[in-house]
C-alpha cells in the first residue's frame, strides 16, 4: 500500500521552473539598466545553440533557443557609447517565459529596459518593464525620456563620492496627483 502511495505521488510529480523577478519601485529600478530607448521590433526569429531532437520528450522546453529581435531605434534614452549611432540593434530573449523569456509584438513602439552580457550581446527579459509607448501615461513618457538619466547619473555621482556627508540624488518630479509604479 505505502509504495502504491509514493508511485501515485511520483507519477504526480511533473518537470517545472519558474521565472522569478524581485519587485523593484520607484525613479531607482531604472538606473540598473544599461540600455534603455523607444524601439519598434521589426523582426523576430529563433535561434537555438543545438539543433532539434524531435525524439527527445522533452523537446519543447529548449533552454537553449531565444528569440532575436532586430530592434529599430526611435529614441536612445541611455545607451553604451558604442550603440549611440545605431539606428537598429539585436537583442535577444529566452523563448521560455520559465526563464524570464518574453515575445514582443512587431510593428509596436516599446520603451525598451535591457542589459549587456558578458558577451556583449543585448538581453531583455520578463522582468524588466518593457511597457509599450501607448500604454504610459504622459507624466511617464516625460519621466524616462527626459528625467531618469540625470537622475541615475546623479544618484551615480553622489554614491562614488567619498564625502560622507553626501546626499542623495534629487528624485524625479513627481507626477499629478502622485507618485505611481509603472505595470
Amino acid at each position: 500500500m505505502f509504495l502504491a502511495v509514493v508511485l501515485l505521488l511520483l507519477s504526480c510529480v511533473s518537470l517545472s521552473d519558474a521565472c522569478s523577478c524581485f519587485p523593484h519601485n520607484g525613479p531607482d529600478r531604472y538606473c540598473q539598466y544599461d540600455l534603455m530607448f523607444r524601439g519598434t521590433a521589426v523582426a523576430e526569429y529563433e535561434e537555438r545553440e543545438e539543433p532539434i531532437d524531435h525524439s527527445d520528450p522533452l523537446w519543447r522546453y529548449d533552454p537553449f533557443s531565444d528569440w532575436v529581435y532586430t530592434v529599430r531605434v526611435e529614441k536612445a534614452i541611455k545607451m553604451p557609447e558604442n550603440l549611440t549611432k545605431e539606428t537598429t540593434i539585436t537583442m535577444r530573449t529566452s523563448t521560455q517565459g520559465s526563464l524570464c523569456g518574453t515575445r514582443f509584438p512587431l510593428d509596436v513602439s516599446i520603451v525598451f529596459f535591457a542589459r549587456v552580457n558578458d558577451q556583449g550581446e543585448i538581453e531583455t527579459g520578463l522582468c524588466e518593464p518593457n511597457t509599450p509607448w501607448e500604454a504610459l501615461s504622459d507624466w511617464d513618457r516625460e519621466l524616462i525620456t527626459e528625467h531618469i538619466v540625470d537622475y541615475c547619473d546623479s544618484k551615480d555621482a553622489s554614491s562614488s563620492s567619498s564625502s560622507s556627508d553626501s546626499s542623495s540624488a534629487p528624485p524625479p518630479p513627481p507626477p499629478p496627483g502622485g507618485p505611481r509604479a509603472l505595470n
